[in-house]
């Protein structure tokens, strides 16, 4: 499998019971798939970042896969990029012409009214130049009882996360489970939906999700099951009595899917937007459906938005599309928080997945002014972005919240009023996503199966401006809470022993004790 990027600073910058947001009356289908999986992060999809690189958009990392390397952070300077329309205007009286292996044979999506977006990247995906976005494949079974979807009925998927990488996803509030004698990370997402990673270490690492089982019968699928060369060995689940009683195989197959994906398979077309002024951006991909994957998709992939949760402009939007197209629904990932989706299906079957690291509403909003380009459009539309050399952002300078003392990892704040983002990176670890903090102190976990870290966010007016992290048998972190920027609001990570429970104690700027969450857990 390819591999998700960790988020990049100055680059890109639940409902409790979903349902799709469709008009048409089809709520079967669910399109969008595949990001690269080092595993669960938040980040583009491959073909979006190698097309967003060879323009120019994208950012130095703020951290290097050199082992000495310490991170650090790039901001690029603002360019000016004329705005794309469905008629790109050209200058020159030479006719011109595409840049060498860039193909402009098949037509993607453009918006007619992109602004404040802007068009970075516009490309055809033929059989001359596909990029390997399947990789190698992982082997997968779905097992369904007849009535079940993801939130009726049992079904179990496995995941082998065998081309995973080296680099780790922090999960947000996930537990540390034992399943038999193997370590693991347990997420309970708000529909009920379960998963177990498991990083085994006597085979492949593999994740377990369910809905309907108890979590019983989960632990011991995943204390169970082993994953190596031959496939996947079950033991004594599939006896009669066990969990996998009454269920069938939907799927038993090696699959390259790309949990919480922006596209599904190899794109026909990609497009691309960033907002000069912060750096969010928009990837719009036009592709077949697969129906393997569209199944992953709607059990562990992606969660649909009510429409009870949607702004008048966020149903504005809904509403325009669904009069233009068919399928028409808004997900967000259960992977890459802060990622918003919204697919719909072209007369031809094709699927348009429109994601962005902006607010459904807003996206929303952009795909309605999307339209299937012309060929000359189109052409004019890829010459454009390339010649284009990328967009700089005016974001401001992320603020640092926390770092290991020699640069193992670094945490950050970065974006602007409009877009805040929070990172956790480093050479073994990565997570990224929305920072929009509750008010006042709040505490915030993020793990993987040996790592643990901390967020301590407040807002002013409270007084917390310190933290004492204590733990048993280590001497307790006095830690300063950092403002961001000229904001209201504080924060700080903190590493944890992953292995043991945690205190917290708030203090104010003078060390006197104030009230904060405590928080015990292992």
């Amino acid at each position: 499998m390819i591999e998700f990027l960790p988020p990049r600073d100055g680059a890109f910058g639940e409902s409790d019971t979903p349902e799709f947001v469709g008009f048409d009356g089809d709520d079967t289908e669910s399109f969008g798939d595949e990001p690269p999986r080092s595993r669960w992060l938040t980040a583009l999809a491959v073909i979006g970042v190698t097309g967003l690189l060879a323009g120019g958009v994208i950012a130095a990392a703020p951290w290097d896969n050199d082992p000495a390397a310490t991170p650090t952070t790039t901001t690029t300077p603002p360019t000016t990029t004329t705005p794309p329309t469905t008629a790109p205007r050209t200058t020159s009286t030479t006719e011109p012409s595409l840049p060498p292996g860039v193909s402009a044979d098949i037509p993607g999506m453009l918006a007619t009214e992109p602004a404040p977006y802007v068009l970075v990247f516009a490309e055809s995906i033929d059989d001359g130049n596909k990029y390997d976005v399947l990789g190698s494949l992982d082997p997968i079974e779905v097992w369904m009882s007849p009535d079940a979807s993801r939130n009726t009925g049992r079904w179990v998927v496995i995941d082998s996360l065998e081309t995973s990488s080296d680099v780790q996803a922090l999960r947000r509030d996930a537990t540390r489970v034992d399943a038999g004698t193997r370590p693991a990370l347990l997420i309970a997402r708000p529909d009920n939906v379960v998963e177990i990673e498991v990083p085994v270490s006597d085979g492949v690492p593999f994740s377990v999700s369910g809905f309907g089982l108890t979590l019983p019968e989960l632990i011991r699928i995943a204390a169970t099951v082993r994953i190596d060369a031959r496939g996947i060995d079950h033991g004594d689940l599939l006896a009669p009595g066990g969990p996998f009683d009454g269920l069938e195989q939907r799927v038993a197959d090696d699959v390259a899917w790309f949990p919480g994906g922006f596209s599904n398979s190899t794109p026909d077309a990609i497009s691309a937007y960033i907002d000069e002024s912060d750096g969010r951006w928009i990837q719009v991909s036009v592709d077949a459906p697969d129906p393997t994957t569209q199944l992953l998709d709607e059990l562990i992939g992606l969660t649909p938005v009510q429409p009870s949760t949607l702004s008048l402009r966020g149903l504005s939007g809904l509403f325009s599309l669904s009069e233009r197209f068919d399928s028409v629904k808004a997900v967000r990932s259960d992977f890459n928080v802060g990622i918003g989706f919204v697919t719909f299906a072209l007369r031809d079957r094709r699927v348009v997945t429109v994601a962005g690291q902006i607010g459904v509403d807003e996206l929303l909003s952009f795909a309605a002014r999307l339209e299937l380009a012309e060929p000359g459009d189109w052409r004019g539309a890829v010459i454009e972005a390339s010649e284009a050399g990328g967009v700089g952002t005016q974001g401001s300078p992320p603020t640092a919240i926390g770092a290991a003392a020699h640069g193992e990892w670094q945490a950050e704040v970065y974006g602007s009023v409009s877009s805040w983002w929070v990172a956790i990176n480093g050479r073994e670890i990565s997570m990224g996503e929305p920072f929009d903090p509750e008010t006042g102190p709040h505490l915030t976990s993020y793990r993987s199966v040996d790592k643990a870290f901390v967020l301590a966010t407040n807002t002013w007016p409270n007084t917390a401006r310190r933290v004492v992290i204590a733990q048993p048998g280590a001497e307790p972190q006095e830690l300063a809470l950092t403002q961001i920027q000229d904001s209201a609001m504080y924060a700080l990570v903190a590493q944890l022993d992953a292995t043991l429970p945690y205190n917290v104690q708030w203090l104010d700027a003078d060390g006197v004790a104030v009230p904060g969450p405590t928080v015990t857990e292992p």
